[in-house]
């Protein structure tokens, strides 16, 4: 059994013969831990593997999809796993590969912990937390290489960082997913890698959800597919940096939207603080569920998970933390490089740090 401690907020066990621990997200170093110290934490998610699965007295809610009333079981046979409800927290059975599945059991569990992530960059310095939140794509993870190479700041996270009620934000520093617009900030991580790009790369964008569906019948191919993607490197931020430039945890300073729009020169605007956390609710939400909305929607109906901890809490403790920090929205020029994007945001982080 594997064990790893999210910030000793949720605990999670991994079965030894869960074949593709090294796909999990969440296996990172800081995370690493034992069962006593995973003992201690209330809310854990379990991951056991089985090869074949099979949920007695279910019905077919949607094809692939079973639940059963009785024991408050959801089975999803596509993704092939099984999620029970425990009384300190959940398992998952697995018969291939079900990272999707772990990351939303995580972030409801965080949520039962009044904690969430936020889909979004982090940094921090002295104490300090900035936090970026957007859509993919956007510079976040050039941003915060050159907050950490030139400024000394520390990384909290490039595409997630956890966010609890008392306005601490911890690290969860996964793996960066480098592509070829990064080549000029990462060319020692990316030196003997070729990927494709433009029109070739957006081809390829259009054919993933088919390629996945595909795929998705054959676990282990999928696993090598993750790892070889052709657009993309993946690379851990201790690789890149060094462990002493990744923080564990930082007090939340700044809350700053980022966006490109059709503007001439970077600008920062002010948000209302509700608007701003329902943003950084919905991107996180549309980040982790992305590819199983529609799953996690019947299991709320299923009773698997509840409505109000999902958006009513979370919404109210997002807002409520950020409505006393410096928050705005920094609208960048659409066509801007990525380097002109990552000094931008450098030269904003600088200037709210000062205050």
């Amino acid at each position: 059994m594997k064990y790893l401690s999210i910030h000793g907020i949720v605990g999670l066990e991994i079965d030894d013969n869960y074949k593709w621990y090294d796909t999990l997200i969440p296996n990172i170093p800081m995370f690493e831990s034992n069962a006593k110290e995973v003992e201690k934490i209330g809310t854990k998610i379990k991951v056991t593997y089985k090869k074949k699965l099979e949920l007695k007295e279910s019905y077919e809610v949607v094809p692939y999809i079973f639940i059963n009333r009785n024991t408050n079981q959801f089975y999803d046979k596509k993704y092939g796993c099984i999620v029970s409800k425990e009384n300190n927290g959940y398992r998952i059975e697995c018969s291939q590969e079900c990272n999707e599945w772990i990351m939303m059991l995580l972030e409801y569990c965080l949520l039962l912990n009044n904690a969430t992530f936020i889909h979004s960059a982090g940094v921090a310095k002295d104490g300090k937390a900035y936090v970026f939140p957007s859509w993919g794509g956007v510079g976040k993870t050039a941003s915060v290489a050159k907050l950490i190479r030139e400024n000394n700041y520390q990384l909290l996270g490039d595409d997630l960082v956890i966010l609890d009620k008392d306005g601490i934000v911890h690290a969860f520093p996964k793996k960066f997913v480098l592509y070829a617009y990064h080549k000029k900030l990462f060319k020692e991580s990316m030196k003997n890698k070729k990927l494709i790009k433009g029109g070739l790369s957006n081809l390829v964008s259009h054919l993933i959800p088919t390629i996945k569906s595909i795929l998705r019948h054959f676990p282990f191919v999928m696993a090598w597919a993750r790892r070889h993607n052709p657009q993309s490197k993946r690379v851990t931020p201790y690789e890149i940096f060094g462990e002493k430039c990744i923080a564990t945890d930082a007090k939340l300073s700044g809350f700053t939207w980022l966006e490109r729009i059709e503007v001439e020169k970077t600008k920062t605007s002010e948000i209302d603080s509700y608007k701003l956390a329902s943003r950084a609710l919905m991107i996180t939400l549309h980040e982790l569920y992305d590819t199983r909305l529609q799953e996690f929607v019947i299991a709320l109906c299923a009773d698997n998970f509840e409505f109000k901890y999902v958006f009513d809490n979370s919404i109210k403790f997002i807002e409520k933390v950020i409505s006393d920090k410096e928050i705005n929205q920094l609208f960048i020029p659409q066509n801007y490089p990525i380097e002109n994007v990552a000094q931008d945001v450098v030269d904003y982080t600088l200037s709210i740090d000062k205050k």
